[in-house]
């Protein structure tokens, strides 16, 4: 975000009172902008920014880096009129034309959004970025004459673009078109020839009819054992449909791709085509591993798509840290009833505590976004539970009991603790374990007061220097203690999905992924050769292998 610092202001005369240079005055304070956003402590970078445009109005890249950490942030009707005024003061540069029709696209205001393309490629008829977004307008709006004419241009540049092939062959078979159809599926399977889309395309094109994404079908008496022994299962998905986070949380350690152009997100084809048809089989669903669910460009389009799929009773939860939960995000979660579920990341009861833990966030618009979506659960009456998520760490533990009361007062139901991996896995020192256990009663009796759902991992194990014993009480012989098992041996089979679709589980025993849905969709793979291998371990635990595993918990 490095930028120049602009020419200097009309200079105070002899007689005036000294003050400071304002050209001084806005290197200092770009100074601090840039150096929260390498600490990517966004809102404050922002915030300093908009310090500097009040001082220098009349800056365009000064206005062009405020708008683009503005939109960055989601602060949509902010970037618009940051960028409208930049493009004011300078409307020959054809990428403020570009960023601005950006915005207008996230407010939905398609005219204006294609009027500033259209200014831009004006500019700079070679703008691939402008062409390429002019061209998917059309194409939504089903001008698919307009949107080829954007695609053919694109591909003079590019005439192996798999994406540009594929928009284009579509644009020719809505055109009725279906030998240029065929020849553009044609080239991208010539291109990648395990490219799933384009073949179905192809036997579209030549009239067969379309696969349904439905378990593959099974010819032999063993293979129709494996789709029974899947549907005998509660599936549970756990995906990232990105790698992106906004925060760069203590707990986390350095998380690569925060921001949005450098995430990586899994394309909208693999999602929908190669992970959707699963959900019909879902009992529940996890939205939120490891990176942040609000950062998914084409978040708005998966609740609809999910809640049409899942089956009766089936539901699902998002993990967020809230700080892009706009109200309009807010209203679409409630309605479209895909959760059953929010958990907000909330360790902290007072904003010096939670800004110090959360990185990059600030407690009242964090608390602000909570309160907005628990009232609109509320004006509509909805089922929706909303919960905080609480990590317990020997910095913050103190405030749980206060955590509570936020709840409480915010109109959430419930709060959830759980252990800081991989620290508070092994055994703790006593000190500290009697301190997690007074104020984790503490919070106990204050939920039970306020009403409050509470849930709080406290099998800890203190530190001892007694040889032979572990902490998940098994034998150093690796004898099994007969008490415990492993949790997924009892109907439910758990799967995790990153953003490159590899699909995981959380047994240890089963070395490398199950596979990818990037090549083929995760139909197929619940029925595969390493499915069933997972499966048979799942009913067949290990001593040395399982014994520390968390899912390898004690028989209720």
């Amino acid at each position: 975000m490095s930028m120049e610092t602009p020419k200097p202001m009309a200079t105070m005369s002899a007689h005036s009172t000294p003050t400071p240079d304002p050209a001084a005055l806005i290197a200092s304070i770009l100074r601090l902008a840039d150096l929260h956003y390498a600490r990517e402590a966004w809102l404050a970078a922002r915030d300093f920014l908009s310090l500097a445009v009040q001082i220098n109005p009349d800056y365009p890249r000064l206005l062009g880096a405020l708008g683009s950490l503005q939109f960055q942030l989601q602060e949509y009707p902010d970037a618009c009129a940051t960028f409208s005024a930049a493009v004011h003061q300078n409307p020959d540069d054809p990428d403020l034309h570009v960023q601005l029709a950006m915005v207008h696209l996230q407010l939905k205001q398609v005219d204006e959004a294609k009027a500033a393309l259209q200014r831009s490629l004006s500019l700079r008829p070679n703008n691939p970025t402008a062409r390429q977004m002019l061209g998917d307008l059309d194409f939504a709006a089903k001008r698919y004459a307009e949107a080829a004419q954007q695609y053919c241009s694109l591909l003079e540049g590019n005439p192996d673009g798999v994406n540009l092939l594929s928009l284009l062959g579509k644009c020719h078979y809505e055109l009725r078109d279906l030998g240029s159809a065929r020849w553009c599926f044609d080239r991208v399977l010539a291109l990648e020839p395990t490219n799933a889309i384009a073949a179905e395309a192809m036997q579209i094109v030549a009239g067969k009819p379309k696969r349904q994404p439905e378990l593959a079908p099974r010819t032999t008496d063993a293979e129709a054992h494996r789709s029974a022994r899947i549907r005998e299962m509660r599936l549970q998905i756990n995906f990232d449909l990105s790698n992106g986070c906004n925060l760069n949380c203590i707990m986390c350690g350095n998380i690569p791709n925060k921001h949005r152009g450098n995430q990586y997100v899994m394309p909208w084809e693999v999602f929908h085509n190669h992970l959707l048809p699963t959900f019909r089989l879902a009992q529940h669903f996890q939205w939120g591993c490891y990176f942040e669910p609000l950062m998914t460009p084409y978040f708005d389009d998966v609740l609809p798509a999910i809640r049409g799929i899942l089956k009766d009773g089936a539901r699902g939860q998002m993990i967020t840290n809230g700080v892009l939960l706009k109200e309009t995000r807010a209203q679409a979660v409630v309605e479209s009833a895909a959760f059953d579920k929010v958990r907000f990341s909330v360790d902290a009861a007072s904003a010096e505590l939670f800004e110090h833990i959360r990185r990059g966030a600030r407690f009242a618009r964090v608390i602000g976004n909570v309160r907005a979506l628990t009232a609109y659960r509320d004006l509509h009456k909805s089922n929706l539970k909303v919960e905080f998520n609480f990590t317990k760490m020997r910095q913050n533990i103190h405030e749980l009991p206060d955590v509570i009361q936020l709840a409480y007062e915010c109109g959430v139901q419930s709060v959830t603790t759980h252990k800081l991996w991989p620290d508070d896995e092994r055994p703790i020192e006593e000190g500290y374990y009697h301190r997690l256990m007074r104020y984790s009663e503490l919070a106990r009796a204050r939920a039970e007061q306020l009403g409050i759902s509470y849930s709080s991992q406290d099998d800890y194990q203190i530190a001892t220097d007694q040889p032979g014993t572990s902490s998940a009480g098994i034998q150093a012989t690796g004898t099994l203690d007969n008490g415990r098992s492993c949790v997924y041996s009892r109907k439910w089979l758990l799967l995790t999905l990153d953003a490159w679709g590899n699909v995981t589980s959380p047994c240890r025993r089963l070395s490398g992924k199950v596979g990818t849905i990037a090549r083929e969709p995760l139909d197929h793979l619940l029925v595969s050769d390493p499915m069933m291998r997972l499966l048979d371990q799942f009913d067949a635990p290990d001593a040395r292998a399982c014994s520390n595993c968390p899912s390898y918990r004690r028989n209720p």
